[in-house]
């Protein structure tokens, strides 16, 4: 193991100056350029990259539908919910949330030792991949269960613990999927938020379609792209398997 120097010739930071809001960096404006475009470069040049780019946008943008849509149907009939109550049905998510990510942690770190064991010692990020499998179940079928609730009048609990079932799944296969590449593809780690943020804009359109459906016929449209989305998602999931045997080789294209 290679023992970090540290120059002692650099003058260290004062408490105020590591609280700055911006800092300079020295190069020059053709480097700096180079980062305008580099994500989208990886993007679509590296598969596993672009597939948990995908996978995260999908889950951010179903997230803000979730959230726009439920203050069209809580504030209508049957529910007529005041303005603070429905706020504080943001209670739900925030508990899923909360557990999803208290859990993912451990039991990722437990399932990728655990593997890396039977392999003889041999770790490969693809071994991660494997938590998908434990929480996809909790993202579709709160979703679905979401979609049901309102579209059928449920109790304002039903959908509440149908919010916090799908966040409880969706706080793990967010940060699986970015965890995986910052594990698979540790030089582009960096750049994650870059990478992720154009499939994270494709949900504002899903949002104001979804909104236009509320309008309109909040009941009938809605429940047809709450359908659509679903199975679009479910159907990228599946691919979730095929991309863990034949990651190593995306890795080398």
């Amino acid at each position: 193991m290679t023992k970090l120097q540290i120059d002692p010739a650099i003058p260290r930071r004062t408490y105020w100056q590591s609280l700055v809001y911006t800092t300079t960096t020295p190069g020059y404006w053709p480097q700096f350029l180079r980062h305008t475009y580099q994500p989208f470069q990886i993007l679509f040049t590296i598969p596993g990259v672009g597939y948990m780019s995908l996978v995260y946008g999908i889950l951010q943008a179903w997230y803000c539908v979730m959230a726009s849509s439920l203050g069209t149907y809580m504030i209508a009939p049957p529910y007529e919910l005041s303005p603070t109550a429905v706020g504080l049905m943001n209670l739900s998510p925030f508990v899923g949330n909360t557990l999803g990510s208290l859990i993912c942690g451990p039991l990722s770190d437990r399932l990728v030792l655990w593997l890396a064991k039977r392999r003889d010692g041999v770790y490969e990020p693809e071994m991660r991949l494997w938590l998908f499998v434990l929480f996809i179940p909790f993202q579709v079928a709160g979703a679905f269960w979401y979609g049901y609730a309102l579209n059928n009048g449920q109790p304002w609990p039903a959908v509440a613990v149908a919010w916090g079932m799908c966040t409880f799944g969706t706080a793990p296969l967010t940060s699986t999927a970015l965890t995986y590449m910052t594990d698979a593809y540790n030089e582009v780690g960096s750049l994650s938020p870059p990478l992720v943020s154009p499939s994270s804009q494709k949900g504002q359109g899903r949002v104001l379609i979804t909104a236009c459906g509320l309008i309109t016929d909040h009941r009938r449209c809605s429940g047809r792209l709450d359908l659509c989305s679903q199975h679009c998602q479910h159907h990228l999931r599946l691919r979730v398997g095929p991309l863990g045997q034949r990651g190593r080789y995306c890795q080398r294209i």
